[in-house]
Parts: C-alpha cells; structure tokens; sequence
C-alpha cells in the first residue's frame, strides 16, 4: 500500500470532522500547506487562508474537495 506524505503528515487530511453541527475538515494545497475548511451546508466550503499569502491547488484537489462538499451535505442532511 501506498502511503500518501500528506495524510501522514497532516492525519486528518480531507477527514470530515463533525463538532456541534458545524463541519469541517483539514486540507493540504501542492505546497504542503494544510487548511482548516468548513463546509457551510450550502453545497460550499470555506478555506481559511489567515496567515498564508495564496493556496495552490490542482485539479485533483479540486476533484477531492468537490467529493468532501458533496460528502458534508449528505452529513447535513442526516444531522438535520
């Protein structure tokens, strides 16, 4: 198995994390800088970029965050 310098660096690395209703998750742009997102419910997502001067990502990062928005609505729609 191929292990991925991402996910052990960062373990919770597009793990949807749910906290009092709110979710959210932790990602990694091409850099190996890691950003705390929060999904919104609103088939959106919110990257927090305080500190950072811009976030890198490529298509297969996009593909990955629009698979964890679809995930975080299924997940709010059964928390609702």
């Amino acid at each position: 198995m191929k292990e991925n310098i991402e996910d052990l660096i960062y373990p919770l690395n597009n793990k949807l994390i749910v906290d009092n209703n709110e979710i959210s998750t932790t990602i990694v742009d091409c850099e190996l800088d890691d950003f705390e997102c929060v999904f919104n419910g609103a088939e959106d997502i919110q990257i927090k970029t305080e500190g950072y001067t811009h976030i890198t990502l490529d298509i297969n990062k996009l593909e990955s965050l629009i698979l964890l928005i679809k995930k975080a609505e299924k997940l709010y729609k059964k928390l609702n």
